[in-house]
């Protein structure tokens, strides 16, 4: 392994904040790898990942530290919506009636 770059290393995410758009990913030796939502490789739909999730991901050691130069989910899973869109189970609110 190269001390300056990782090539198709399966790894976990540590956390990851879909609003900040990125989060960690742990390395094979511990450390923190950087990731940001444009590095993640997916078909569709709002790219994040989950904490804990399984990744395959490259990296390069900057001189800001380990930082993903591309992810992707091990497992495909259904596409999820924005966390900021409105929930489609969400009941609209009303106001009350003075009647």
């Amino acid at each position: 392994m190269s001390d300056s770059s990782l090539i198709e290393i399966e790894g976990e995410i540590k956390w990851f904040d879909p609003r900040k758009g990125y989060g960690f990913i742990v390395g094979p030796e511990e450390q923190d790898i950087f990731v940001h939502f444009t590095v993640i490789e997916q078909e569709e739909g709002f790219r994040t990942f989950r904490d804990g999730e399984r990744v395959i991901y490259d990296a390069d050691n900057g001189s800001k530290g380990w930082s993903a130069t591309k992810a992707r989910a091990v497992s495909p899973r259904a596409i999820e919506s924005s966390v900021t869109e409105a929930k489609p189970d969400s009941a609209p609110v009303t106001e009350p009636s003075l009647d």
